[in-house]
């Protein structure tokens, strides 16, 4: 694969298994992908493989994602209303699948460091490095903007 300075969110290419997800980073000609861990944890016959096929295809995992049961995003509003620990309703499942994921996610980056003596954070920020702006801020002038206002109780 070529281009190693991108990489791709597996849910944006709806994939339904980890061979598939495989196949289609390959044809995109990208080698790292930002993982939905949650499927691995209510999937696991179908997503459970999902590193190992990704590491034998020569597909690094660079994050991994945790979707909050009920989040809704088809708007700016439901986002509000839905989006991450904010909904009580959720919140006991939230937790307990937070805590599944952690777990998971721990033990893909030892699998990691064991595989591998360059550490999983390989991509090189190299805008971020030669601008010598701190972790986190904003790049070239952008600023950053919440996607919603806080909540008040």
């Amino acid at each position: 694969m070529t281009n190693s300075r991108i990489g791709v969110c597996s849910w944006s290419l709806a994939a339904p298994d980890p061979r598939q997800l495989a196949d289609l980073l390959a044809t995109l000609e990208i080698d790292a992908v930002q993982l939905a861990l949650v499927p691995a944890i209510l999937e696991p016959r179908v997503w459970g493989s999902a590193v190992e096929v990704l590491s034998t295809a020569g597909i690094h995992i660079v994050s991994g994602m945790l979707a909050m049961i009920g989040e809704d995003y088809t708007s700016l509003d439901s986002i509000r209303r839905t989006g991450g620990v904010r909904p009580d309703a959720t919140w006991p499942d939230n937790l307990k699948l937070a805590k599944q994921v952690a777990r998971l996610a721990g033990e893909i980056d030892q699998s990691h460091r064991k595989a591998s003596s360059k550490p999983s954070n390989t991509f090189d920020s190299v805008a971020r490095k030669s601008s010598g702006a701190r972790p986190g801020a904003p790049m070239n002038g952008r600023r950053s903007q919440p996607i919603c206002a806080a909540t008040r109780p």
